[in-house]
């Protein structure tokens, strides 16, 4: 099929890695990510478009780096709107690779960053066959296996990030930790666009045939999103 053409499915990161790489300078923040995604259900593969927001108080022009998942690639790259050259460090680590490029001074510089590609695993997990996947029954993308996560520092309670995505009427996306899938519009066709919101700099996305069901105790309210298929299971429980 169309996905043994994607192999391997495992990157070349060490099995053991001893240390993460170093953050952005100080100077370097990031105000704010405005991802367009698009999952191919057919080939298992993620797509998108990510803008995002940053200020460099430096002064002058800094090395900047962002991760993805080992199996993308970036298709291009703007600053400010200008086409700007970048450098794959080729440096697996877990489940990522970092890009490098020359950022600007400046208060509000916005970079977009077009990238794609069939999602790789851990080589340090794959005896366990799990990862992140998009398949026509599940999608799995964590961080930067969902839209490229930009190094740099940010302020927590004002950083946002916002993503948009459709999917087929039968997959549900829910996020997991702080965050919201926000329902924007169904199609004739039963394909649903979804507002994806969020704080910080990356998301873990899940989306399945989900359905939400609340219970409550005194002064607590619970919501859980489970399988269709495994509801009424939970429900005899």
């Amino acid at each position: 099929g169309l996905a043994w053409a994607n192999q391997p499915f495992v990157n070349d990161a060490p099995k053991i890695v001893n240390a993460m790489p170093m953050k952005s300078p100080e100077s370097v923040e990031l105000l704010s990510t405005d991802v367009k995604a698009r999952p191919n259900l057919w080939s298992g593969t993620q797509h998108g478009t990510a803008a995002y927001r940053l200020r460099n108080r430096h002064g002058e022009s800094v090395a900047q780096r962002f991760s993805l998942n080992s199996g993308y690639k970036v298709k291009s790259l703007t600053v400010d709107g200008v086409e700007s050259s970048f450098t794959d460090l080729k440096n697996d680590m877990t489940w990522f690779r970092q890009v490098e490029f020359a950022l600007p001074p400046g208060e509000n510089i916005e970079v977009v960053v077009e990238y794609g590609g069939f999602p790789k695993m851990w080589s340090a997990v794959e005896a366990y066959m799990g990862g992140d996947e998009v398949s026509k029954r599940y999608i799995y993308l964590m961080g930067p296996s969902f839209a490229p996560v930009m190094d740099a520092h940010f302020d927590i309670q004002e950083c946002e990030l916002v993503a948009q995505l459709t999917l087929p009427g039968n997959l549900m996306p829910v996020i997991f930790g702080q965050g919201e899938a926000v329902l924007q519009e169904t199609a004739p066709t039963g394909a649903k666009s979804w507002q994806l919101q969020a704080k910080g700099t990356m998301l873990y996305l899940y989306a399945a045939d989900y359905e939400r069901v609340e219970g409550s105790i005194p002064e607590l309210t619970i919501e859980v999103y489970v399988r269709r298929e495994h509801r009424q299971v939970m429900e005899q429980v």
